[in-house]
């Protein structure tokens, strides 16, 4: 190290300081690590032992592996070394790789009568094999009985295949993968006006979810009670981020509890109405500061323009809270929204008076998804209608009336919420009979419309269109089998994760939560075989009314891969799998 130093004074004397030092140990062991191990190997492993004294040293490096979790010994190796002054040379050990172990603690040391020193590094061992995850998709309804076969189980006869994990999994009541899914939904990475809006819908919801579900509370109570107090001091092998990182890419069956938890800790989290609360606040802060002062949302940073796709979306998660009368709508939020209103009032005036110019009138114009997501914002808010606004918002609600045959499926559900609305039923009830015409229906995805496919427009999402087509058949004619059926097609596309994407997070959020009664309490008994054995009712989560069974290595057997269903008639859907 080379210490350098100017020093000066008001004169401008100056004056410097070098002063060079070498920080070192007189003697030191350095190992050479390899970044990760491999299982089955045979490894050559070297370091550098460093004799810096003015004396001959003479002693023994030893080589020790360790368990990384409970640091029991199951390798030493030791050498004899003889240095010169001033000199380095180099020692090796050989030693082949364990299999029955993820992760080992490698420790060096060197000793002489006059000196030791030691170093010591988890490493990772991975597998000699490839990972493949095979899957078989469970499904029953209620009254029926079903057999499933995974073959790439029951019939495998490959001579290198070692099965290292086999779970089984059954969900009597899928609506609870939403509640689940509700924290990270609830969540805010980007903090655009959509992004915002949704998440603090989705925080505001799930107190409502919460209080009118208290089973909820119950369940996720009785699984912090079980956690073990002694798991809040992690393993040295779960400090070490890098070696986790490594092992969970390679060893993907590590990962299932780790997910598992931290999804019900999250769980835990909504329950903290406090919390919750503050969290609202802030999001409700950050999305006054896309408003603009004149009404209106930006999408992204208070510049140009505000958007009125966002402004739309925003006012109708602040119009379903209205609603389902949660208490985030104070007068002064009252007064903001008029102002918001009022700004898409005098959007769609300039867009009508421009039509005119360019339209002969508006005769040969057809009516926008945009345009009818106006008519359903305003038939949500009763505000009142200025008398400049009222030519163009009766043109484009006439439109609608007579072009909505020819809309799109989303356009349809959004004409009948706002006939509905504004008190014309029987209108909306033909709008919600010919999208009955339209649906098809099967047992493992219940009522769905086949042309209802995603593309990169907005009003082309397939989440937001069945969600909304959801909500048109609750608020006009509401048949409690087929919002379930439709509700079964919305959870077959999250099985394993969230939506597409915020607004389709919050659309089916919204239909699945709001537009059912007390769901989370219907409960669906299902008995389960595997392998000609009945799964037990304490393999049960309870109050979740979901089976999760989990086998490893040598308990794997053949016949596991043979599962049978059979659900108590009159019961829901009821859905898993086995992989």
């Amino acid at each position: 190290w080379k210490f350098m130093a100017l020093v000066h004074d008001a004169d401008v004397n100056t004056g410097t300081v070098v002063q060079e030092i070498v920080s070192q140990k007189d003697f030191y062991i350095s190992p050479n690590y390899p970044r990760f191990l491999r299982m089955g190997d045979t490894c050559s492993f070297t370091a550098n032992v460093a004799n810096l004294t003015e004396n001959a040293q003479k002693g023994v490096a030893k080589m020790q592996l360790l368990d990384a979790v409970t640091e029991n010994i199951f390798v030493e190796q030791t050498v004899n070394f003889e240095l010169g002054a001033n000199k380095v040379d180099a020692v090796e050990w050989k030693m082949a790789v364990p299999n029955e172990l993820d992760a080992v603690l490698v420790r060096v040391t060197a000793e002489t009568e006059s000196f030791a020193d030691a170093e010591q590094k988890i490493l990772p061992i991975l597998p000699n094999h490839m990972t493949l995850t095979q899957t078989m998709p469970l499904c029953v309804r209620g009254g029926q009985t079903k057999e499933f076969d995974l073959k790439n189980l029951t019939e495998n006869t490959s001579a290198s295949l070692e099965n290292k994990l086999l779970k089984l999994e059954i969900c009597e009541n899928p609506v609870w993968n939403v509640v689940k899914c509700m924290p990270e939904a609830a969540n805010c990475l980007l903090y655009t006006s959509i992004s915002l809006s949704a998440s603090l819908y989705i925080n505001a919801l799930s107190q409502k979810v919460i209080k009118d579900n208290p089973i909820i509370g119950e369940v996720v109570g009785k699984w912090v009670a079980k956690q073990d107090s002694g798991n809040a001091l992690l393993s040295n092998l779960q400090k070490n981020e890098d070696v986790k990182e490594v092992r969970l890419c390679e060893t993907p069956w590590t990962k299932v509890a780790v997910d598992e938890n931290k999804q019900m800790a999250a769980l835990h989290g909504l329950l903290d109405t406090v919390a919750v609360k503050e969290k609202c606040d802030n999001l409700q802060s950050h999305l006054d500061k896309l408003r603009s002062h004149n009404g209106g949302y930006y999408w992204i940073c208070s510049f140009g323009k505000p958007s009125v796709y966002s402004t739309l979306f925003v006012l109708d998660n602040y119009a379903c809270l209205q609603r389902a009368g949660i208490p985030i709508i104070s007068n002064q939020r009252k007064k903001m929204l008029d102002d918001d209103v009022n700004f898409l009032d005098r959007y769609f005036l300039e867009k009508y008076e421009d039509i005119k110019k360019k339209t002969t009138g508006g005769v040969n114009y057809h009516v926008s998804v945009v345009d009818l997501y106006y008519l359903r914002i305003r038939s949500q808010f009763k505000f009142d209608l200025r008398e400049n606004f009222k030519d163009s918002y009766k043109f484009y609600y006439e439109l609608m009336k007579k072009q909505w045959p020819t809309s799109s499926l989303y356009g349809k559900a959004l004409a009948a919420i706002c006939l509905e609305n504004n008190g014309e039923h029987e209108a909306a009830l033909q709008v919600v009979n010919s999208l009955r015409e339209l649906s098809a229906q099967s047992d493992e995805m219940g009522m769905y419309w086949p042309s209802n496919k995603s593309t990169w427009q907005w009003e082309d999402d397939a989440i937001s269109t069945q969600a909304n087509i959801m909500e048109a058949f609750y608020a006009v004619d509401p048949v409690e089998n087929e919002l379930s059926e439709m509700g079964i097609w919305l959870l077959n596309q999250k099985r394993t994760s969230l939506w597409d994407n915020d607004i389709a997070n919050a659309e089916a959020i919204k239909a699945l939560l709001m537009n059912h009664t007390n769901i989370l309490a219907k409960a669906n008994n299902v008995r389960v075989e595997q392998g000609g054995n009945t799964i037990t009712e304490k393999e049960k989560t309870e109050g979740l009314g979901s089976y999760s069974v989990t086998y490893t290595d040598n308990e794997i057997k053949p016949e596991m891969g043979k599962v049978k269903l059979t659900s108590e008639a009159g019961g829901n859907i009821s859905w898993g799998g086995l992989y």
